[in-house]
């Protein structure tokens, strides 16, 4: 199995699980508002659509780190004329990007690593808080990698 395929089947993982996650957002939120309308008591509910929604969160900023469409302010693109100019401003945006994530990545980390240590739950249904910080600490490292990425490539001057 070559590399692209490899990268093809975790881009396609990816995909799919955002798309569950964002199903269970949007499905349990309109389960609360039914529930809500016909006066059934659901408890702890809003656990469980907070655990999809980080998870939904964080694999979005992966997905839109992997396909370059994370927001970007394009006014120095058309400024820029210069095909050298060019290769530096992505270098100096890919360098920004990867010293901050790293700086995520670390942060994420930390938080994982203090929720394994000091193991908190949820009050209705128990779920350790480390599952969500996973999520994070996913996000961080995909985020990471993506701006690691980008800096070899302005490095290569293939971006």
């Amino acid at each position: 199995m070559g590399r692209t395929s490899v990268g093809k089947i975790l881009a396609s993982a990816l995909d799919a699980l955002a798309i569950l996650a964002t199903l269970a957002v949007a499905a349990l939120t309109f389960f609360i508002v039914i529930a809500r309308f016909t006066e059934i008591a659901v408890v702890g509910i809003y656990e469980i659509i907070l655990l999809a929604a980080v998870l939904m969160y964080m694999l979005g900023a992966v997905i839109a780190s992997r396909n370059g469409s994370h927001l970007r302010v394009d006014w120095l693109d058309t400024r820029l004329t210069s095909p050298g100019a060019r290769r530096a401003q992505r270098l100096a945006i890919a360098t920004v990007s990867l010293i901050t994530t790293g700086f995520f990545v670390y942060w994420t980390y930390r938080m994982f690593a203090w929720g394994l240590v000091r193991p908190q739950h949820t009050p209705a249904y128990g779920i350790p808080l480390w599952i969500p910080q996973a999520a994070f600490l996913i996000g961080s490292v995909g985020c990471f990698l993506c701006a690691l990425r980008d800096t070899i490539n302005a490095l290569r001057g293939t971006a």
